[in-house]
């Protein structure tokens, strides 16, 4: 819990182990996604008496506050900042996003969930980057705002996410192959369903 006493020390303490290990670092990434400490049916709007959005908000702005004095830019996760998204329910903690600092870049997973989201958040006065699970274009009214690029690659190997519309594949290993051709020239993409993308351009390195 951030109301812990002594969170905070201990969280810079370890930022700053990391820091020494990589001194010129310009980004850090604080992620926060999926910010809650419960089962989603236990949520309750309040902790201790404060608003979960407002804690939230606090502590995106210490954090931000941490790495501004030493002139390094935060990347943050944008679905609990987004009401259809995660930041709706019961803690509605998209309601901090008009509290944050307008030079955090915005990471966006969300645009399955939130089409939209992307133009959202740039509206908001933010960078915004597109960073989806596995592979999705980029909207075509969103090109001209978007400043970066990526893919979630975690448990690619493993397993197929449950909204994929290619539940066939055992792993989606090829994901981000695709996603890196896409990011360096966002040339335009069919959208493919990613098996038949790789059976298309990827048969050398299906066949290993």
């Amino acid at each position: 819990s951030v109301l812990y006493p002594g969170y905070y020390e201990m969280l810079f303490d370890m930022y700053k182990d990391i820091l020494e290990a990589v001194p010129d670092a310009k980004y850090f990434y604080i992620l926060h996604d999926e910010w809650w400490q419960h089962p989603k049916k236990d949520h309750v709007y309040k902790l201790n008496g404060i608003p979960r959005w407002k804690l939230f908000a606090d502590d995106v702005k210490k954090i931000h506050a941490f790495f501004k004095k030493r002139n390094i830019r935060i990347l943050m996760y944008a679905d609990m900042l987004l009401p259809q998204h995660n930041g709706g329910g019961t803690l509605q903690t998209a309601k901090a996003l008009d509290e944050l600092p307008k030079d955090i870049i915005m990471t966006n997973w969300s645009l399955r969930t939130c089409p939209g989201s992307s133009m959202y958040l740039y509206k908001k006065g933010f960078e915004v980057w597109d960073t989806v699970n596995q592979f999705r274009c980029i909207p075509g009214p969103d090109k001209k705002i978007i400043n970066g690029y990526g893919t979630l690659s975690y448990l690619h190997s493993w397993q197929t996410f449950w909204y994929s519309r290619d539940k066939i594949l055992p792993d989606y290993s090829h994901g981000p192959f695709r996603a890196g051709q896409y990011a360096w020239n966002l040339k335009p993409d069919n959208d493919l369903p990613l098996s038949e993308w790789r059976n298309r351009y990827m048969n050398s390195v299906k066949a290993m």
